[in-house]
């Protein structure tokens, strides 16, 4: 049964529902009465990653999205109906990365470890309208019976980054001062020098004025 027909047959019915079932229903529609507690469990865990400040994306083989929550679709433009189920690299991964990241894909869904996991790694992702910044990601790997599934925590650092480069172009600045200031100085010094050789030799010369 596809996203929207579920949520539709929700919307029709006379049972009550969640949020977490209209926005995530490939989550519960096959859950039976039974599940009741992993329901609930499902819901709370949803229902703080919609007040996440940053953006949590949950990822299954082969590369595909099942949880983006409103953080994601604000960060990175897409809605959570055009991300879930969909290729997460494709979505938010630059071109020029890709081929390493599916690399790492195959090695994480086989033995649950890879580069990215249990780490906090900066690097480059994409907008739904092209445009790439950084982010600050951290990847950590759960074993849902006896597959390896992928939970992702993205911070925009754009701002971050702005202020580093700010920083960076003010000591760069100052450094370029302080080695002006410094060759200016080295230069008075020398001057002075000069200056003090120029009124040495003036003042022989006058002593030999003065006797001749």
């Amino acid at each position: 049964m596809q996203d929207n027909d579920r949520i539709e047959e929700l919307k029709k019915s006379e049972k009550p529902f969640s949020e977490s079932e209209l926005r995530y229903p490939h989550l519960i529609e096959n859950m039976s009465d039974a599940d009741t507690v992993l329901r609930e469990t499902i819901e709370q865990y949803n229902a703080l990653t919609e007040l996440a400040a940053d953006a949590i994306i949950c990822l299954k083989s082969p590369d595909t999205v099942y949880m983006w929550n409103r953080k994601a679709e604000d960060m990175f433009g897409y809605s959570a109906e055009e991300a879930i189920s969909k290729p997460l690299h494709e979505l938010i991964v630059p071109e020029i990365y890709r081929e390493k990241a599916y690399a790492g894909l195959i090695e994480f869904y086989q033995t649950g470890r890879g580069a990215v996991v249990g780490k906090t790694l900066e690097l480059t992702a994409l907008r739904k309208d092209g445009t790439e910044f950084p982010i600050e990601l951290s990847v950590s790997a759960m074993n849902i019976r006896g597959e390896w599934h992928a939970t992702g925590i993205i911070r925009d650092i754009s701002e971050r980054k702005r202020l580093e480069n700010e920083l960076r172009d003010k000591l760069d600045e100052i450094e370029r001062f302080n080695k002006l200031m410094v060759g200016r100085e080295i230069k008075m010094g020398e001057m002075k020098q000069e200056m003090q050789a120029l009124k040495e030799r003036i003042t022989e010369l006058e002593g030999r004025g003065g006797t001749a």
